[in-house]
């Protein structure tokens, strides 16, 4: 399995965006969303889409979450 980074991700993601992401995924799916129906609802975090077009994209190949939130380039030890 091979990862490239977009370089139209190369840009910095916020830590409050990332934060923001996470949160709202992990409130959405406590709450009794399915992922689908979380990964929907993040889409209107990001104003350009490229995030989640990725996140979603590697997650309908059948990656795990874990590893599809690669695009939001969180710290390792996240």
């Amino acid at each position: 399995m091979k990862f490239t980074m977009n370089t139209l991700l190369a840009k910095k993601i916020s830590s409050s965006f990332q934060a923001d992401y996470l949160l709202l995924i992990s409130k959405l799916m406590k709450n009794g969303f399915s992922l689908n129906q979380a990964m929907r609802c993040l889409k209107f975090l990001d104003q350009d889409n490229q995030i989640y077009q990725k996140i979603y994209a590697d997650l309908e190949e059948g990656y795990m979450l874990s590893t599809s939130m690669k695009h939001l380039q969180l710290p390792l030890v996240v």
